[in-house]
């Protein structure tokens, strides 16, 4: 899946804006945790104290910390919630290729991501928050967990939202490219217009221009 996976680092905007790559596809947590503080421009005045106290390396003994993520994203700024409450946005993306129809096989994998981040200091502060996204083309028609989960988050008015933390700091969605782009559509309207404008163009390269074109950084 590289031509995939170059497509989407270099596109991470259809997942929101503002954000910057942690870690892609040879990453493990333990890198990704000693990246993180270096990259949050102004991530020391949320909790002030917490990275001083925090042992990384510790990390080490986390099961499945060697684990490596697809896409881990980070807002490059702190945002700030209706409140007026800070916080600091990581978003992991795990990509399936598309023959594989997701099933609850991948909706374990995406919890296990939750774990790990749960246990390592290196996300421990408490005004950190997490979205660790499933995508892939499809849903397995027979899986239950997955689309059950589904039935009760589009009850509760959180498409795709199929796990979270009691506090919410840790939430896990399953998404489609369908209801991905269909998402991006509703937010993202201009910039669809600017596409348009390119769509000629691309239409008529062969394949392996296409993709060395969609890998290119959006400007």
């Amino acid at each position: 899946m590289p031509d995939l996976q170059g497509i989407i680092e270099s596109n991470t905007w259809l997942f929101g804006n503002k954000y910057t790559m942690l870690g892609a596809e040879e990453d493990d947590f333990q890198k990704i945790s000693l990246n993180l503080r270096n990259h949050v421009k102004g991530i020391d005045s949320i909790d002030e104290g917490d990275f001083e106290s925090m042992d990384l390396e510790s990390g080490l003994d986390i099961e499945g910390v060697r684990r490596q993520v697809d896409l881990f994203l980070a807002r490059k700024n702190i945002g700030f919630n209706s409140r007026g409450e800070s916080y600091y946005q990581c978003t992991i993306i795990e990509i399936k290729r598309p023959a594989v129809a997701l099933n609850e096989k991948h909706l374990k994998q995406i919890r296990d991501y939750a774990r790990i981040i749960s246990e390592h200091s290196g996300f421990s502060m408490e005004k950190m928050r997490f979205e660790i996204i499933l995508v892939g083309r499809k849903i397995s028609d027979k899986d239950f967990d997955i689309n059950s989960a589904l039935e009760t988050a589009d009850a509760n008015n959180e498409p795709g939202l199929v796990f979270s933390t009691k506090n919410d700091r840790i939430k896990g969605y399953v998404k489609t490219w369908g209801t991905i782009f269909a998402e991006f559509d509703l937010a993202n309207h201009y910039l669809l217009e600017k596409l348009q404008t390119k769509r000629g163009f691309l239409e008529d390269k062969s394949s392996k221009q296409l993709v060395d074109e969609l890998q290119k950084p959006a400007e």
